[in-house]
C-alpha cells in the first residue's frame, strides 16, 4: 500500500511537472544541480496543492523529480550526495506554527537522521561549511512570538555535520539572528540580523567562535556570499515614488564583501495602491515594507557554482487581482556576462525552496579564489571539489619565521596534471615590523616531510602578491622571511644602538642571496666586514651578468683551454668567472700581464669594473658615449684620477652616492668624497651588484 502511495505522489509530481517550464523563455544552462521546491496546481484566491520537489541538472529544461521529502531542502553537502532539509514536527499550544528539526538524508529521502532532536523549538535554514565538516542553523526555544523558522529569540548555532557538538554562535538579546551563510574560507559567517520590534533588518558576519561580531552595510535580507567570497549578494527594499504613485523598489544588490560599493543588478517597483488592494482582496493587512521586504523578493539569491549566475525568487511584477502574494513567485536566473534576466518556472506554480548544488565544484577550470589565495591548476580534469580554508592550527613555522596572512588549507577532490600556482596578495600596512617586500614568500607544508618549503616564484610589490609553484596541495602561508636574514651575520637584529636594527646591507645582501650572486661560506656565515679581493668581484659581477641563474647561467659559456693571466690557472676557483669577464672586456690585468686575484679591491677599480658591465655594449667601448661631467662629482676624484670617468659613470647610474664629510669651507653644508682608494668590503659589494644590476630589493 505504501509504494503505490508513493507511486501516485510521483505520477502528480510528473504531471505537474509539465508546468514547471520555463515560462516561455529559453533553456538556462544549470551548473552542478538547482533544485526547487514548493507547490503546485495554485489556485488564484484558494488552496495551494501538490507540493513538489525537483532538479534542473544541466538545463533549465531538464526537470527530475525529487522525493517530497525534501520539499524543504536547504543545502548539499559538498562533499557527498547528503541533503539538509527543515522537517517539521509536532504544534506548540501557544503557538500555532509547526516546529522544525533539522535532518540530512540521501537524495532519495534515505538515510534520514535528525540532527537537532536534541535542542526542541525551530531549528532551520542549515548550511553546510564549505569543507562539510559543520553546519550552521538558526535555532530558537518553542515560546514567545514569530512565525515558522523565523522572529523573535532566533540566533545562529553550529554543530558538526553528524550532529555533535551543537553550539550558539550569536549572542544577543537585541536582535535576532538567522540564515547563516558561510564564507569559502569556511571560518566566519554571514547572517541576516533583525529587530523585531521595528522590523529593521541588517546583516553581521561573525567567526564559527562567535567572536569578532560585525556589521556589515547596505546589505539586505538573505545574504549570501559569492563563491570566492568578493561579493554579497542580498535582497533590498528602496522606497520611492514613480509617477506621482508611492510604493518600493525591489532589487536583487550586490555589494562588495565589506559592505562597500552597492550595486542593484535585478529591480521592480510595487505601488502601494497595488498592495493595498491585494491586501484588501486576500485580508493581509500587513504592511508593504516587511511584506515586500520578506517575500515579494527577489529573495534566496544563490550563486551559481561558476559564480557567473544568480538564481532567486521574486513575483515580478505583483498582480493585485493574482495569487495571494506567498505564493505569486516564481525562479529566476541572472546571467552576468550576458546580462541576461529569465524565468524558469511558470506563474502557477509557489517555489519556496531554492538550492543550487555545486558548492566550490569547478568542472575543469583553473582557478580558484579564496579571500587572499588564488590558486590555478594548469589542467583539471573531470568534477572536483576545491577548498581554500583557513587553518588555526598549522603546524609551527621554522624558528625565527614571521607569520604574515592567514594560514590556508588548500585541497581539491579533481584530477590535475601539471604545476599548481599559488599567489596570495598582502596590505602593506600588515606587513610585520622588519619585513620588506623582498622578504615574501609562501612557504608549503610538506606532509611527506613533516616541513615548511619555500615554493616562491615570484614577487610584485605594485600589486603586492607573491607567488609560489608547487606539485602538490596542503597547507600554505605568506611569510616575512627569516627573521634573521639567510646569513646569521647580516640579519635583522643585533645592529645599531639598540641592538635591533638591520644590518645596514641587509637588503642587499639578501638580494644578491636571491639572486644566486652569493651564497656565502660553508659555516653559514656572509662575513660582510671581509675585504673582496679580484677573484672574488669578478665572481659578484659574473653572477649578477647571468642572475638569477647563478653559475648555472656560465654552464653554457665555455672558457678557453689556455688561461689568459699566468697567475689564474684553470684550476683556480674563480677561472671561469675571471674569463668570462675577460671575454666581455670587463675583467684586464696589470701591465706585467698578471690579474693577482688574491689582492684587494679598492673602490675605483670597483667602479672601473661595474661601469663596464653595465655598459652597452660592455666594456669601455660602451663608455665612449659618456661625457662626465664639467665639474667632478667628487672632490677627491679630480678629471686626471685614471678611473675618473668609470666613478662619474657609475654615480651618474646610481651605483655609488660617496661618504659625507663637513665642508671646511662652510661648517653647516656637507661635501661628499668617493675615497677611491679605500678597499672594499663584502656588504659594500653587494650594494654596487644590487644597485648596478637592479636587483628586487
Amino acid at each position: 500500500m505504501r509504494s503505490l502511495i508513493v507511486f501516485l505522489l510521483l505520477t502528480v509530481l510528473l504531471a505537474s511537472l509539465c508546468s514547471l517550464a520555463s515560462a516561455g523563455e529559453p533553456p538556462v544552462p544549470i551548473e552542478g544541480r538547482l533544485l526547487v521546491a514548493g507547490v503546485a496546481d495554485v489556485v488564484p484566491g484558494g488552496p495551494s496543492s501538490n507540493p513538489f520537489a525537483y532538479m534542473m541538472e544541466g538545463s533549465s529544461d531538464s526537470i527530475t523529480p525529487l522525493p517530497l521529502a525534501l520539499v524543504d531542502v536547504t543545502d548539499v553537502s559538498p562533499l557527498e550526495d547528503r541533503v539538509c532539509s527543515n522537517v517539521p514536527y509536532g504544534e506548540v499550544s501557544d503557538y500555532p506554527y509547526v516546529l522544525y528539526d533539522v535532518w540530512t538524508s540521501n537524495w532519495d529521502g534515505s538515510g534520514a537522521t535528525n540532527l537537532t532532536a536534541s535542542l526542541g523549538g525551530y531549528n532551520c535554514a542549515a548550511q553546510w561549511s564549505p569543507d562539510g565538516s559543520q553546519i550552521a542553523f538558526h535555532h530558537a526555544a518553542a515560546t514567545g512570538w514569530g512565525w515558522p523558522c523565523g522572529g523573535a529569540g532566533f540566533q545562529v548555532w553550529v554543530m558538526n555535520a553528524d550532529g555533535t557538538d551543537a553550539h550558539r554562535v550569536t549572542d544577543t538579546d537585541d536582535f535576532s539572528t538567522w540564515f547563516p551563510q558561510w564564507a569559502p574560507n569556511g571560518y566566519r559567517l554571514l547572517c541576516a540580523a533583525m529587530d523585531t520590534v521595528t522590523w529593521e533588518e541588517w546583516a553581521i558576519t561573525v567567526d564559527v567562535d562567535g567572536t569578532d561580531l560585525a556589521v556589515v552595510p547596505n546589505i539586505g535580507t538573505t545574504p549570501e556570499f559569492s563563491r570566492d567570497g568578493s561579493t554579497i549578494a542580498s535582497s533590498w527594499t528602496e522606497p520611492d515614488t514613480v509617477g506621482g504613485e508611492p510604493g518600493v523598489w525591489r532589487q536583487l544588490r550586490l555589494t562588495d564583501a565589506d559592505g562597500s560599493n552597492p550595486t542593484s543588478i535585478v529591480q521592480h517597483f510595487i505601488p502601494q495602491s497595488d498592495l493595498d488592494q491585494h491586501y484588501t482582496a486576500y485580508g493581509q493587512p500587513l504592511s508593504m515594507t516587511w511584506s515586500a521586504q520578506g517575500n515579494l523578493g527577489p529573495i534566496w539569491p544563490e550563486w551559481s557554482p561558476r559564480g557567473d549566475r544568480i538564481a532567486f525568487i521574486a513575483g515580478m511584477p505583483l498582480d493585485p487581482a493574482g495569487l495571494w502574494w506567498p505564493v505569486q513567485r516564481e525562479v529566476w536566473v541572472y546571467d552576468f556576462g550576458t546580462e541576461d534576466l529569465t524565468q524558469i518556472t511558470s506563474d502557477d506554480t509557489a517555489p519556496w525552496t531554492l538550492c543550487w548544488d555545486g558548492h566550490n565544484t569547478f568542472p575543469s577550470d583553473p582557478e580558484v579564489t579564496v579571500d587572499n589565495t588564488t590558486v590555478t591548476f594548469s589542467q583539471v580534469t573531470g568534477d572536483g571539489l576545491t577548498t581554500v580554508l583557513r587553518d588555526d592550527d598549522p603546524p609551527p613555522l621554522p624558528t625565527g619565521y614571521e607569520f604574515c596572512e592567514e594560514f590556508y588549507e588548500i585541497s581539491t577532490t579533481a584530477q590535475i596534471a601539471g604545476p599548481i600556482s599559488i599567489c596570495m596578495s598582502y596590505d602593506d600596512a600588515e606587513l610585520p615590523t622588519g619585513v620588506a617586500e623582498a622578504d615574501l614568500a609562501i612557504l608549503h607544508y610538506v606532509e611527506d616531510l613533516e616541513a615548511w618549503v619555500d615554493i616562491t616564484t615570484s614577487r610584485d610589490p605594485v600589486e603586492n602578491t607573491v607567488c609560489g609553484e608547487t606539485d602538490s596541495l596542503s597547507l600554505f602561508v605568506l611569510y616575512g622571511g627569516p627573521r634573521t636574514g639567510h646569513f646569521p651575520d647580516v640579519s635583522y637584529t643585533g645592529y645599531g644602538p639598540e641592538g635591533t636594527d638591520p644590518h645596514w646591507a641587509l637588503a642587499q645582501v639578501e638580494a644578491c642571496f636571491e639572486a644566486r650572486v652569493v651564497g656565502g661560506y660553508p659555516d653559514g656565515s656572509y662575513q660582510p666586514t671581509w675585504q673582496v679581493t679580484r677573484g672574488q668581484m669578478a665572481v659578484f659581477i659574473a653572477r649578477a651578468l647571468v642572475a638569477p641563474e647563478g653559475d648555472e647561467g656560465l654552464e653554457g659559456w665555455t672558457a678557453p683551454t689556455t688561461p689568459s693571466f699566468p697567475d689564474v690557472g684553470t684550476s683556480f676557483w674563480a677561472y671561469k668567472h675571471i674569463e668570462y669577464l675577460k671575454s666581455l672586456k670587463i675583467a684586464g690585468g696589470y701591465d706585467d700581464g698578471l690579474y693577482r686575484p688574491t689582492a684587494t679591491v679598492t673602490r675605483d677599480q670597483m667602479a672601473a669594473y661595474i661601469s663596464r658591465a653595465i655598459a652597452d655594449p660592455k666594456g669601455d667601448e660602451g663608455l665612449a658615449g659618456f661625457t662626465p661631467p664639467a665639474t667632478p662629482t667628487f672632490p677627491d676624484v679630480p678629471e686626471d684620477q685614471w678611473a675618473y670617468t668609470y666613478i662619474e659613470y657609475a654615480a651618474a647610474n646610481g651605483v655609488v652616492q660617496g661618504y659625507p664629510h663637513p665642508d671646511p669651507d662652510d661648517p653647516d653644508a656637507t661635501i661628499y668624497r668617493y675615497l677611491p682608494n679605500v678597499i672594499v668590503t663584502r656588504s659594500q659589494m653587494a650594494v654596487y651588484v644590487a644597485r648596478a644590476f637592479g636587483l628586487p630589493i
